[in-house]
């Protein structure tokens, strides 16, 4: 897969585009990555958009181990929102077994199938902030 990512460090996100295929190895290196950015300053927003991704082939071990992973690191990311955008059926099962293992380790994450909600959700809890709810 090729996955590039972007912090926007004034609106506090990082921007992860994945496409080809994903491999474990693929994702644990992206984490290792943003682990040592020091533009990364939790707690962030994060946008993982799977959309134009060819396969995913990622064992339930490995979905285990990824998850493993991103808990060790729960102080680095702790207090991220992360939206997955995943339109194929198989990456969107992939993000929500994910989700499944790390939310409530100190980590949000959601799985969606279109960008819009996934944005909505991103930012829901900053507008009610914004506007003294």
């Amino acid at each position: 897969m090729s996955t590039t990512y972007e912090i926007n460090t004034v609106r506090k996100t990082v921007t992860v585009m994945g496409s080809g295929n994903i491999t474990v190895e693929e994702i644990l290196s992206l984490l290792e990555k943003l682990k040592d950015d020091l533009d990364y300053k939790a707690p962030m927003k994060m946008l993982i958009d799977w959309r134009n991704i060819k396969s995913i082939k990622i064992s339930s071990s490995e979905i285990e181990k990824i998850a493993r992973r991103k808990i060790e690191l729960v102080a680095r990311f702790s207090g991220e929102r992360c939206a997955f955008v995943a339109s194929a059926n198989s990456a969107f099962e992939t993000a929500t077994s994910l989700q499944n293992l790390i939310n409530g380790a100190g980590l949000s994450a959601q799985v969606f199938r279109n960008i819009k909600d996934a944005m909505d959700w991103l930012y829901y809890r900053q507008h009610l902030i914004s506007n003294g709810r």
